[in-house]
């Protein structure tokens, strides 16, 4: 039997913020529009008219089974109407098949299923979710040090009972919890980040661990530095709210 491992990529600009100096849309390997801000201030861009096609770079090597931690920069675009290496966002891959403590092979996304239609990182880059086999996962991202780039292996000062592998947040680590020893990755559910604090997420429906109402809006609070985090009071209850369609009633 053939088992596939899916990883999951990730791109940040300049790993938290990037600056740029006018407005700039790229698409694809073949084309793409421009403005400086010299020629076209806003809110009157301008558009490329002529033609430049910009072959395929290289794919980069990102490793096989286990991440290699390679970060690499998509070159493509450099050098065509005026477009600086300085701006080349970094791209890393997050996850590989011993990501998930305990587990091997297991096949992850990014956000949910593959969609991005939620927040899936804090305000500062230092949480990023995953989706393993529709569980919400979440890992430390790390924008310095050795490991920038990459959600490494948790370092011994996180709280709780961390994982003795892989680099998801654990069971363990709930505030006040009881597991003490080889405790499972936890499942954040349906997830969204806070749009003003780093250490809020926000849980829609339930999960497999601590929330059980399916029609709920649950805030959990998480410490980037430690891993360790709590469960708060239900801020909403959607089972009071009226049906809607065909099945609505007066």
């Amino acid at each position: 039997m053939k088992i596939a491992c899916a990883v999951v990529l990730f791109c940040l600009p300049a790993f938290g913020q990037a600056v740029y100096s006018g407005f700039e849309v790229y698409s694809g390997s073949a084309g793409y529009v421009a403005s400086s801000s010299s020629s076209c201030p806003a809110p009157n861009f301008c558009a490329y008219t002529g033609i430049d096609v910009i072959p395929w770079g290289a794919v980069p090597n990102f490793g096989g089974a286990t991440n290699n931690n390679t970060t690499a920069y998509d070159t493509s675009f450099v050098g065509h109407g005026g477009f600086s290496s300085s701006k080349l966002s970094p791209v890393t891959r997050l996850t590989d098949s011993v990501s998930a403590y305990g587990k091997t092979n297991v096949n992850f996304t990014a956000g949910m299923g593959g969609s991005g239609v939620f927040t899936l990182t804090n305000t500062n880059t230092t949480l990023v979710r995953a989706d393993q086999s529709s569980l919400g996962v979440i890992c430390r991202f790390y924008t310095t040090g050795t490991n920038q780039g990459h959600c490494a292996a948790p370092p011994s000062g996180w709280g709780g009972t961390a994982p003795a592998s892989g680099i998801f947040v654990t069971t363990g680590q709930l505030s006040g919890g009881t597991c003490t020893s080889n405790c499972p990755v936890n499942d954040f559910g349906a997830l969204s980040f806070s749009l003003t604090d780093p250490t809020v997420l926000y849980t829609f429906g339930n999960d497999s661990y601590d929330i059980s109402t399916p029609t709920t809006v649950t805030p959990y609070t998480i410490n980037p530095a430690t891993g360790t985090y709590s469960v708060g009071s239900t801020l909403v209850d959607f089972q009071y709210g009226l049906p809607m369609g065909s099945n609505a009633q007066n």
